[in-house]
């Protein structure tokens, strides 16, 4: 009733531009995922960065709750130690078990005029120091980053010491996969995606 009586009192708010977020991996493609989603939001409570976060009107009116990452407040460890535990919690499988070699939900991408080695000449390697694949390399006291070894997993934004981060998660290089067509992880190949509650 309250969101009813906002949405009234703001006109146009139906019509305000969607921008592209970053979804958790093994996410189904955007349409899908947003009218498959039923916004219960055990992904984010049981993501264990906080990287997952409740959209507002990010992505549009329509997906309103939908979960997506948010780097600034923990980025995404599936490359790292997480076992794909969003997956395994999403009651009806908008988000889907992953290889976490074939994470690709976005690209992160350096703002040079923001960054400390880059716009400073400051000795800041931070991002490159977290990085979990590799590809935020430095070369000459600055920091590159290697679209093919990217997850998009924001850890990267998220260790940056500038404020609002000068290094973003941006869509580019993102890869969503159809309803069982995402790739699985080696110890899953053999259960057809099962988890240890046998929930596909």
């Amino acid at each position: 009733m309250v969101g009813g009586v906002a949405l009234a009192l703001v006109p146009g708010i139906k019509s305000l531009p969607k921008r592209g977020i970053v979804r958790p991996p093994g996410a189904l493609p955007e349409d899908e995922f947003v009218s498959t989603c039923i916004v219960c939001q055990e992904c984010v409570r049981g993501c264990p960065t906080n990287g997952l976060q409740p959209a507002l009107l990010e992505a549009g009116i329509g997906a309103m709750g939908t979960p997506y990452i948010a780097p600034r407040k923990g980025g995404c460890l599936l490359n790292r130690s997480c076992s794909n535990l969003c997956a395994k919690v999403c009651p009806v499988g908008a988000i889907q078990v992953i290889d976490q070699a074939k994470m690709k939900v976005g690209l992160a991408v350096v703002a040079r005029d923001r960054c400390l080695a880059w716009a400073q000449g400051a000795k800041c390697l931070v991002c490159a120091e977290a990085c979990p694949t590799e590809a935020a390399t430095p070369h000459q006291g600055r920091v590159f980053v290697n679209p093919a070894k990217c997850s998009g997993c924001g850890i990267c934004e998220k260790a940056c010491p500038v404020v609002d981060s000068a290094i973003h998660v941006t869509l580019e290089q993102e890869v969503r996969y159809a309803r069982g067509q995402a790739p699985l992880p080696p110890a899953d190949k053999g259960t057809g995606g099962r988890d240890e509650t046998g929930k596909t």
